[in-house]
């Protein structure tokens, strides 16, 4: 069972991020300029909508993996590295949200640099926001945390 304290520290860290890939993180800094955007939703902590002309977006941030809000098999299989319960996992996915929620607004103008389309078809993004920061190094609070990599053996 966890305690309170460590409950806390661990929900404060997993709300702003639960996996930055040093790779994307590396490359985020120098992105400065991309295609104009207006954020239309917020979904979770990793997912937002966009428009861009006439087009809706969704949008996979590149950079930040947060937990999910409902079941699902990544939920399962976040409970099972991180050696919590569904319902700490869950709290942490709305805590994400929450966080997200705070720094990005429905209605504001972003710019997006994408990278093709992920596993679920969404579009992989950055996003640039007004102030020309990156919207990962912003939530991450310029801090890079990284819980477990695991790399295939070929």
């Amino acid at each position: 069972m966890f305690k309170s304290n460590f409950i806390s520290k661990f929900i404060l860290t997993l709300s702003t991020i639960i996996l930055s890939c040093p790779a994307f993180s590396a490359l985020a800094p120098a992105l400065a300029s991309g295609y104009p955007a207006v954020i239309t939703k917020i979904t979770d902590g990793d997912t937002v909508w966009v428009r861009t002309g006439s087009r809706r977006i969704k949008l996979r941030l590149l950079g930040i993996d947060t937990p999910e809000e409902y079941y699902s098999k990544k939920m399962l299989k976040d409970v099972r590295i991180c050696g919590t319960t569904y319902n700490q996992m869950k709290q942490l996915g709305l805590a994400a949200t929450k966080h997200a929620k705070t720094m990005l607004h429905r209605g504001e103008n972003v710019s997006i640099e994408t990278f093709g389309r992920g596993y679920y078809g969404r579009t992989l993004a950055y996003v640039i926001l007004p102030d020309g920061s990156n919207y990962i190094q912003r939530a991450r609070g310029g801090k890079r945390i990284c819980l477990r990599l695991q790399i295939p053996r070929a």
